[in-house]
Formats: C-alpha cells, sequence, structure tokens
C-alpha cells in the first residue's frame, strides 16, 4: 500500500483517529447505561469506586461525554516518556521483547509504560475556572475518552476493543473495524497515515497514529480505531434508523436520540458523546464562536464527528442522510490541513442538503 499502486475503494482501510470517541468509547457508553441504568448526571466515581482516589473522581459522566470536565486537552506525553527515560535505544544489549512498544526501527518502550500513561492521567486534575450555574467551560480534551473507555472496561471486565467487537462490529458484519490491524495482519487493506521525521517514529502504517492512544498500547477510548467507509456508513445508518439494522437492535430510540441530541447545558452545542452543529451564534451567544464546525445553518438534527487524520462521520436521522468522509490528510506529514482551513467537507455536505432541498421542489 505505501508504494501507491493500490487504489482506493469504500472497503479500503483507514485510522479514523477521534472518530474512536464516538465510533467505540460512546456506543459502549450508550450500552452501559441502558443496561445497567446509570444516571449519567452522578459523579463518575459513584459507578467507579477507584475514581474516588483520583482528582476527577468527582467529574459527572456527562460532562466527560460533552468536554466540561476541565481536563486539560492532552499530555505531553513524548517529552514525560523520554524525561522519564522510558524510551530506550535498540543495540546488542537492548532487543525489545514481543509485548514492548517499538517506536520506529530505532527505539522502543518496555509494555510497561502502558501503566505509567494511566498513572499519570490518574494524577491529572481539572482546571480550577470560574464556574457559571456550577458548568465548566468547554475544553476539548482526549483525556475525556480516555478515562471514559476505562470506566467502561472497568463496568465490563473487558478490553474495550473486545466488547465493541462483541457488541456491534462483529454482530455488523463491520470486518474492517478494528483496533490494531496491524496484529491483525491487516496492512494489505490499511493506508497508510504517516511518514513521522519530526519524532522519527518513520512510517505510520496499520498503527494508530495517535500518541495517547498509542502510549496505552494501541487500545484507548481516544482514538485507536481503523475502519472502512462501509463499515463506518453502517454504524451510523444503524444510528440514523434509531439504533437498529437489519432487523437487529442494538439500542433503544430513546438512547439515540438522547445521546444525539444538543444536551441543554449553558451555551452548550454538543451532544453526549457526539459533535453538534455550531453554527448558530446569534442563537447559542457564544463568545468564543469562530465560524461553524460544519456549515453555517447546518441542520440541528446533525451528529457526528471528526477525525485528527482527515476523517470525517455525520449523520441525520430527520432527513435520513449518512455522510462519511475518509482521508489521511496527514501523510506524507501533517504540516498542512488545508482540508479543514478550506471547509471542503463542510462545502460538500452543504451541497448535499441542497440537492435534498431540489428534490423537494414540484
Amino acid at each position: 500500500m505505501p508504494d501507491g499502486q493500490t487504489r482506493v475503494n469504500a472497503h479500503s482501510i483507514f485510522d479514523i483517529a477521534s472518530i474512536t470517541k464516538v465510533a467505540a468509547t460512546t456506543m459502549a457508553v450508550m450500552h452501559v447505561y441502558e443496561k445497567e441504568n446509570i444516571d449519567l448526571s452522578k459523579p463518575i466515581k459513584t459507578y467507579w469506586p477507584d475514581a474516588a482516589f483520583f482528582p476527577w473522581g468527582n467529574i459527572k459522566i456527562q460532562d466527560f461525554l460533552m468536554h466540561r470536565s476541565g481536563l486539560p486537552p492532552y499530555l505531553p506525553l513524548f517529552s514525560r516518556i523520554e524525561s522519564d527515560s522510558l524510551m530506550i535505544s535498540i543495540d546488542s544489549l537492548h532487543l525489545p521483547e514481543p509485548k514492548d512498544i517499538l517506536w520506529g526501527n530505532t527505539r522502543f518502550m518496555k509494555a510497561t509504560v502502558v501503566d505509567s500513561v494511566w498513572k499519570w492521567i490518574t494524577e491529572t486534575a481539572p482546571k480550577k475556572t470560574k464556574r457559571k450555574n456550577d458548568i465548566q467551560p468547554y475544553i476539548y480534551s482526549d483525556l475525556n475518552a480516555i478515562i471514559l473507555g476505562k470506566w467502561i472496561e472497568y463496568r465490563s471486565r473487558r478490553k474495550l476493543s473486545d466488547l465493541c467487537d462483541s457488541l456491534f462490529y462483529s454482530p455488523m458484519a463491520l470486518h474492517r473495524t478494528v483496533f490494531g490491524p496491524k496484529q491483525r495482519g491487516m496492512e494489505p487493506f490499511v493506508l497508510p497515515t504517516q511518514i513521522d521525521t519530526v519524532h522519527n517514529r518513520g512510517l505510520i502504517w496499520a498503527e494508530t497514529h495517535d500518541p495517547s492512544a498509542y502510549f496505552s498500547g494501541g487500545n484507548a477510548g481516544n482514538a485507536g480505531l481503523f475502519s472502512s467507509a462501509y463499515d463506518l456508513s453502517r454504524l451510523m445508518l444503524m444510528l440514523v434508523q434509531g439504533g437498529q439494522i437489519d432487523g437487529k437492535r442494538y439500542f433503544k430510540k430513546e438512547t439515540v436520540d438522547k445521546f444525539t441530541s444538543s444536551f441543554n447545558y449553558g451555551n452548550n452545542h454538543r451532544g453526549l458523546g457526539f459533535d453538534k452543529p455550531n453554527g448558530f451564534p446569534n442563537e447559542l451567544k457564544n463568545p468564543d464562536y469562530k465560524g461553524s464546525n460544519i456549515f453555517d445553518g447546518a441542520p440541528r438534527s446533525l451528529f457526528g464527528h471528526a477525525g485528527f487524520t482527515g476523517t470525517w462521520a455525520w449523520a441525520d436521522a430527520k432527513n435520513q442522510l449518512v455522510f462519511v468522509f475518509m482521508s489521511n490528510r496527514t501523510y506524507p506529514n501533517d504540516t498542512k490541513n488545508k482540508l479543514a482551513h478550506l471547509g471542503y467537507r463542510g462545502k460538500l455536505l452543504e451541497i448535499v442538503y441542497r440537492s435534498l432541498k431540489d428534490d423537494d421542489r414540484p
């Protein structure tokens, strides 16, 4: 695949990056919410006793889902790992073992780095800010999804990847939606994500691009999932159809509606886990508004998420629409991001909605 000779099609596999937050973690939360009658307005420590000892244990589950936990956007893990001398150069005296984590062809980390990363996350305190009506300001943070993923693993006693595969991907025959495709020998179907020359990781292919997920063993709540346009569209279609597809129900319609609707929470535009259109500056009265995340005036019924690698997955139950855009805008490097800066994906989706209006004309 890296030779550029393989044609891309609807079944080609991409690193979908932060779409993992909805295609895995949020859907796992939806499952636990339904099956265990979870109150999302309760602190996470209510359903996870160990969290009482962490500085974020008092944060409500819904605040993690809406990125209102006060936690920082990410942790500088690479520099922390290097400063703690956890990155080891490969030589005749230092050879990686099968479970160790490689960094390019010249360095590696012991498998225990995964435990170190989680320990650092459990020690991270929310930012102390002035709240209005006890509502934290919006700070998009990967840590929210990582923590929720760990919480799901605690509740289910299973790895997030295994749980999602058994609940959703396998029953829906989404055979190209996986964590860790390299370990499954699926490289021939996966698009390369990046050639990292900044941190000397080299070719990133069939392993997660996201540092937090990679240092967590490739299986994290914020990123690490790979999928194809076909598989991802099927997953979104299940939500559009109220939680069911091909005669099998995965969620109650009320659960889908609750998580995919804008949550009434201050000037919040997001759903629970899902992103929503924010192109209503006059109505939301958001002082930080800098332009729509999709396109101005996008239907409120839209829900979905974007991925750092250039992927997009949006759906609209009201208009029975699924829009999936797959790309590796990070290849060969991510120094430019015209895809986002010039709004190409939003313009394409806006054209789709205009065509729907045209079809309604007498």
